[in-house]
């Protein structure tokens, strides 16, 4: 949890976004070990009051779902995620800023929407979010990045060579 905290401090998770993403999926494990570190029945109840019994957490109650939900939605983004997209056009505008358009026949999105993107020739991990800047009639999806940091610059270029 205290990873968690520090690397969402805005001028750490400005300084290596990496750092926040990787450690904000460690949530998952942070809540397994919620769950299951009241098992050793360390909190009884009061003898003088009645029998003697182990006093559960009741959170799991209260969250359990919510965790389910979570990661059964990663597991479905993970499967959407690998299917194919074939770049078809790409087009260099001016202040550094590209646009990619590319076909996905079984991609459905409504205006002002966001994807995240991946390109393993900058880096198989890292995925970025970036706004849909076509509409959802065009026959093409489209994305405008201005090329401002480590991995847009590297976009740029990949896409140039």
């Amino acid at each position: 949890m205290v990873l968690m905290y520090t690397s969402a401090y805005r001028p750490m998770r400005q300084q290596t976004f990496e750092t926040f993403w990787y450690t904000h999926h460690l949530a998952f494990f942070f809540m397994l070990c919620l769950y299951t570190h009241a098992v050793g029945c360390f909190v009884k109840t009061n003898e003088s009051l009645g029998p003697k019994r182990c006093k559960g957490y009741y959170s799991v109650h209260y969250t359990i779902w919510g965790g389910i939900i979570y990661f059964f939605g990663h597991v479905l983004r993970e499967i959407r995620s690998r299917q194919f997209t074939q770049i078809t056009k790409v087009i260099n505008h001016p202040s550094k800023a590209i646009e990619i358009q590319f076909s996905k026949p079984s991609f459905k999105y409504n205006a002002s929407q966001y994807l995240f993107l991946n390109v393993p020739a900058v880096s198989s991990l890292q995925w970025h979010p970036f706004t849909i800047t076509s509409a959802p009639d065009d026959p093409y999806v489209s994305v405008h990045i201005r090329q401002v940091g480590d991995f847009t610059n590297e976009l740029g270029e990949a896409l140039w060579l």
